[in-house]
């Protein structure tokens, strides 16, 4: 029954289920979710047939869960949380907001460029993860080049330049 219910209740099943929890009335729930009363009234005779159980109790001064639809009210607010937390979280990485990023700086470059622009980005962002290492361009350059480092700011050793870089004609 678990793995049944799991595969039928929509999130927007847990957005009535919440919204009726929290207003009380079908009506307010329903216009909270932008819905007719008669949608959000069909939907909740779905999710009834769905638990095989009232959800909610219909009372004079308006509705009140049962220990199913308090239970299902919850885990609603969880599981609602979870899913406005993962769309964020898709944004940020879609945006470029999150992730890490490995950088290779001589020190003039770290302190002049590397620090300010972290500085800004952390301004924007606290998700994303920077490592920075401070060495000699040599080194720098074949970490880059080992896949180590997403980028380096630092000088092209002459032992690094391909041949073509060094004739006139590039």
């Amino acid at each position: 029954m678990p793995e049944i219910l799991a595969n039928r209740l929509l999130p927007k099943h847990f957005s009535l289920i919440r919204a009726v929890a929290e207003y009380g009335q079908l009506s307010l729930a329903a216009n909270a979710l932008a819905m007719t009363q008669p949608a959000a009234s069909r939907m909740l005779a779905d999710i009834e047939r769905q638990v095989d159980a009232p959800v909610f109790v219909r009372t004079p001064k308006g509705m009140e869960p049962t220990a199913i639809g308090s239970a299902l009210a919850r885990r609603a607010e969880n599981l609602l949380e979870e899913i406005r937390e993962a769309a964020r979280e898709v944004e940020a990485i879609r945006r470029g907001l999150t992730g890490t990023v490995r950088v290779g700086a001589v020190t003039g470059g770290a302190v002049g460029y590397v620090v300010p622009a972290i500085q800004a980005l952390k301004a924007e962002t606290e998700t994303v993860d920077i490592h920075v290492d401070v060495a000699a361009s040599g080194s720098l350059i074949a970490d880059l080049l080992a896949g180590q480092l997403d980028f380096v700011l630092g000088r092209i050793p002459p032992a690094s330049t391909p041949p073509d870089s060094r004739s006139p004609a590039c």
